[in-house]
């Protein structure tokens, strides 16, 4: 086995190896009241992305809908 092909082989181990992380997935939603914290504020009207954990607890209590 020449050296490149074994050094190609390690590789592909290591691939193997590491775990795939996904990003999580992100949904646009539009507020309907105000949101207001350390972080910032958001206003009605205002558009943005947020993960689609995060949307469900917001349409939940009525604060967004999902666009």
């Amino acid at each position: 086995m020449t050296k490149h092909k074994k050094e190609v082989e390690e590789v592909e181990e290591v691939k193997q190896e590491t775990p795939v992380i996904e990003a999580p997935k992100m949904v646009k939603v539009t507020y309907k009241t105000l949101e207001a914290g350390p972080e910032g504020s958001i206003y009605p009207g205002q558009t943005i992305e947020v993960t689609e954990e995060k949307a469900a607890e917001l349409v939940d209590g009525g604060y967004v809908e999902i666009i």
